[in-house]
Parts: C-alpha cells; sequence; structure tokens
C-alpha cells in the first residue's frame, strides 16, 4: 500500500476509533447499564494497535515517537485517574508498544520481553495482551490476514478472564482495519492526541454534575 492510501486509510480508522472509545467511555461512567455502548468500545484498541504499528513503519524517529506517547501519557494521568481508576491510561500502553516494536526490530528480544513484564507489573491496560496486539500488526502490516489468526487466539486468551469477557467483540475491529478504503479523509496527526485527555476530563465534569 503506498504512503498516501495508508494515510487516508489510517484517517478513516482514526475516526471510528475516536468515535468507538467516546460511546465506550461514556458508557463506562455515565450509563454502565447500557452494556452495548461498552461493546461498541471494544472496537476502538485494536484500531489504535494498527495505528500505533503503522506508525512505527513511516515515522523517521521512533524515539521522538514514544516520547510523544509518554509525554500525553503524563498530561492524561489525572483526567484519566478522576474518571477511570488510578492506573496507568492507554498511552502508556502505547508507549511500551513502540518500545517492543523497536527491540523487535534491533533484534533485542530480552529487552522486548522486560518491556512487556513491566507494562504487565504496572498494570497498564490491555497489558502484554495489548502490546501483542502491536506487534502481530506490526509483523504483517503488508499482509494483514496472517495476523488475524494470531490475533483470533490471543484475543480469546485475554478473554478467558471473566472480567474481560466483552473484549471478544474487539475482533469486529478486524473488518475496518483489512477493509481496502477508497474514502477520503484528513485528520491532523494530534487530534486523538489531545482529544483523549479532553473527553475524559469533559466526561468527568458532566458526572461530577449530575
Amino acid at each position: 500500500m503506498d504512503a498516501i492510501h495508508q494515510r487516508d486509510k489510517n484517517d478513516i480508522l482514526k475516526l471510528i476509533a475516536i468515535i468507538s472509545m467516546f460511546i465506550d467511555h461514556v458508557g463506562y461512567g455515565l450509563f454502565p447499564e447500557v452494556m452495548v455502548l461498552r461493546y461498541i468500545g471494544r472496537i476502538a484498541f485494536p484500531i489504535f494497535a494498527y495505528h500505533i504499528a503503522i506508525g512505527c513503519r513511516y515515522t523517521k524517529n521512533l524515539h521522538q515517537y514514544v516520547l510523544r506517547l509518554f509525554l500525553f501519557a503524563i498530561i492524561s494521568q489525572v483526567p484519566y485517574t478522576l474518571y477511570f481508576r488510578p492506573s496507568p491510561n492507554i498511552f502508556f500502553t502505547l508507549a511500551f508498544g513502540v518500545m517492543v516494536i523497536q527491540a523487535y526490530k534491533e533484534n533485542r528480544p530480552w529487552l522486548a520481553l522486560l518491556v512487556a513484564a513491566i507494562a504487565h507489573f504496572l498494570g497498564a491496560s490491555y497489558g502484554i495482551y495489548g502490546i501483542m496486539l502491536m506487534l502481530f500488526f506490526y509483523i504483517h502490516h503488508d499482509d494483514l490476514q496472517k495476523a488475524i489468526f494470531p490475533i483470533i487466539l490471543i484475543t480469546l486468551n485475554y478473554c478467558a478472564a471473566p472480567r474481560y469477557g466483552f473484549q471478544i467483540f474487539s475482533l469486529f475491529a478486524l473488518i475496518p482495519i483489512c477493509h481496502n478504503w477508497k474514502i477520503r479523509l484528513s485528520i491532523n496527526k494530534y487530534i486523538f492526541y489531545w482529544f483523549y485527555p479532553a473527553h475524559i476530563l469533559l466526561l468527568w465534569f458532566i458526572k461530577q454534575a449530575r
């Protein structure tokens, strides 16, 4: 896939993921009894994982990429803690994923395992499962069909824990990810970075006002 087509696809997927994530977060804090909102939200993370994998393919500086993710992880942590819980937000998981991909590229499996272990013990969102999603998307970027089976396997394994059972709905994200989009759409690359902490803070204010 050429760079322009890939950028258009990324922007469409980014919009789908942002909308799905917003619906999920509305369901989490404002309408916890409406589980369908949480099911819809499962689509978001695999798309963000794919986006990270593509970013690692095209970025000129992985170190700056990681630093930017950690910067927004810090910015987002207070709103995240207020609205959700005192654990690392999704930006930490994404940053750890980039670090694992970089270690994979440099053929340093020990470092990849170390970073994954740190993410797990810190309680990062989606943990090792989330990191493996990013890695599989990165490895099979040129032939996404090869990523489907391992992704189904790790998702089923993750869903084995009762509290994560509804993550099975995340497999629906493979449909838009594998689709060959022809739509042209342009979204600023920093939209998600700022939208994430901003929308969580907004939802927290709404929750407090109810």
